[in-house]
């Protein structure tokens, strides 16, 4: 494990302590009393055994050398030595998480400079005494430098405070208004508890979408063997999750249906999507990566050059919002209005064998987007829920994708029997397929009757779930998709079937996880910049243009 970390690019490295002083910074501001400081004693502990055991018991006794010259390192590796550098860095990071987690145990009411100074003296004599016990008893180079790094280290992750007193003076009204949400009425409270599973739902969607991109772009479905356990438990998990995006753009109808139409939600959504599309390529141009300067360009017209698809139909989406909502507002024409276009768009195709008859791009499209954008608004709206039992929705979850497993290794192994190679097996696993539709809708129904009684779990859950679109932004950015997933994880294939699985399903947990702390340091990072107030003056001056606009026409007519 240490030999990993320590193998790790300097650019994650970088980024991983970036990330933690921006979340022990903000969850600083969040979490008061015994329980905060409990916590990082624990992990004070826990760093600092590390230490030890990296710098002194893990290592034997032998020859044992002395370098007091500052900075000899950094010369050494001016010297063609560029190893070097690595571990310099290396130092630093290993006393990073004592600095970060010792700076937050010491009581608050001494002065955030005190206590980052008294830290960094902890990590200089700490280092000192490891250096001193390394010289003594023979366990390797005693050196200046060492403890230079590692007294730099702790201070680093001392800053951690320093990031705390700005998060605390961008972000309090946020806190106190989410503490007076939970506080606050009783009606305003039973509507947030009936959204949890919603919001849960959301997480478990954006999973299901990690987990599409791994198996498909990761190379692992292209890599199976025909006909294989490995085969029928890789495409057992695509069908699975086959329904994620539908889900996601239900979820939207089901929230949205009765909200006022506003602006500026999608200029916030627009803002972040430029911010990953614009940022993420010029990052990595500037670590070094090979990226085409076009693509660094294109980035910062995400809409225009299509940077997700996925957003580029839900941006279209969005305007139709309203459209809908009134749609909706009249039962009868809008449950014909969804039978028709399922009829048309869903059903229809399969029959076809798969033509894509009225173009809807077999789910790629913003028609598409507008018929789950309906379903999910009528479940809402007329409490279709109410009418399912919980038992009778995951039973009708569960029989759609058993039945599009089966009907799509069915249609492989007789089409390849009868034409020497396999044909239409996507009929039933795409995104407008009724056997997916199905699927997406039980989900829905399903995660709406949720509720959950635990506070922690009810505070963590919508959390997390605000952080799924980033997930998604980060993780399927062309640039990352090209460089950490396009076709890295087909080796994956060769793994007994039950290894292949539990391996797919722990590689999905941890992208979502990397993928979720990076969106977390965005939000903050947002909030500091009070980019909601920015969205707000664009919505404004887009609103003042189109008056204007109008008036012009009303004149000349």
């Amino acid at each position: 494990m240490l030999h990993y970390i320590y193998c790790l690019p300097f650019c994650a490295v970088l980024i991983s302590a970036f990330i933690a002083l921006t979340v022990w910074g903000d969850l600083s501001v969040r979490c008061s009393g015994s329980v905060w400081r409990t916590g990082n004693c624990v992990l004070l502990i826990a760093s600092a055994a590390v230490v030890i055991y990296t710098t002194l018991l893990s290592r034997t006794s032998g020859s044992y050398e002395v370098i007091l010259t500052p900075f000899a390192a950094l010369t050494a590796a001016r010297r063609q030595q560029p190893e070097l550098y690595r571990e310099m860095l290396m130092n630093v990071f290993l006393f990073f998480p004592l600095g970060l987690t010792l700076s937050n145990a010491l009581p608050r009411k001494w002065h955030r400079w005190g206590r980052i100074a008294l830290t960094t003296l902890v990590g200089c004599i700490l280092s000192a005494g490891i250096e001193y016990a390394q010289y003594r008893y023979a366990l390797g180079m005693a050196e200046v430098d060492d403890v230079i790094c590692n007294t730099l280290g702790a201070f680093v992750g001392a800053l951690s405070l320093v990031a705390s007193y700005f998060f605390e003076r961008a972000i309090q009204h946020t806190i106190d208004t989410e503490k007076e949400v939970k506080n606050g009425m009783s009606s305003i409270e039973t509507k947030a508890e009936r959204l949890y599973g919603i919001d849960f739902l959301k997480i478990i969607s954006m999973l299901m979408v990690v987990l599409l991109h791994v198996l498909n772009h990761g190379g692992i479905l292209e890599a199976l063997d025909s006909f294989s356990a490995q085969y029928a438990g890789g495409h057992l998990l695509r069908c699975l999750a086959i329904c994620a995006v539908d889900v996601y753009v239900m979820i939207s109808g089901y929230l949205y249906v009765n909200k006022e139409f506003r602006l500026r939600n999608i200029i916030r959504l627009w803002l972040t999507v430029l911010f990953y599309s614009a940022m993420i390529p010029l990052l990595l141009k500037i670590a070094g990566e090979e990226i085409e300067l076009k693509t660094v360009i294109s980035g910062f017209f995400p809409i225009l050059r299509s940077q997700y698809w996925f957003f580029t139909q839900y941006f279209a989406l969005f305007f139709m919002m309203p459209v809908l909502n009134r749609l909706i507002q009249n039962r009868r024409l809008a449950g014909k209005t969804i039978l028709v276009l399922i009829l048309l768009c869903s059903v229809l195709p399969v029959f076809s064998l798969g033509n894509d008859l009225f173009k809807t791009g077999y789910g790629y499209s913003f028609l598409w987007f507008a018929v789950l954008y309906l379903c999910g608004g009528y479940v809402r709206e007329y409490r279709v829920s109410d009418e399912m039992s919980a038992k009778v929705a995951a039973i009708g979850y569960v029989c759609c994708t058993l039945c599009m497993w089966l009907l799509e290794v069915g249609t492989y192994a007789a089409t390849n029997h009868i034409f020497g190679d396999a044909r239409y097996t996507e009929i039933f696993v795409c995104y407008t397929s009724p056997l997916v539709i199905g699927s997406a809708f039980f989900l829905l129904v399903l995660f709406s009757k949720f509720k959950f009684k635990s506070k922690i779990v009810a505070s963590v859950i919508p959390t997390v779930s605000a952080l799924t679109f980033g997930v998604y932004l980060i993780h399927d950015n062309s640039s990352v998709r090209e460089k950490f997933i396009l076709g890295k994880f087909a080796k994956y294939a060769e793994l007994p079937c039950a290894t292949l699985v539990l391996r797919i399903l722990l590689l999905v947990l941890a992208i979502f996880t990397i993928c979720a702390l990076i969106e977390y340091c965005r939000t903050v990072l947002f909030r500091c910049l009070n980019i909601n107030k920015c969205s707000e003056k664009i919505e404004k001056l887009i609103g003042k243009a189109v008056q204007k606009i109008t008036s012009t026409w009303e004149r000349k007519e």
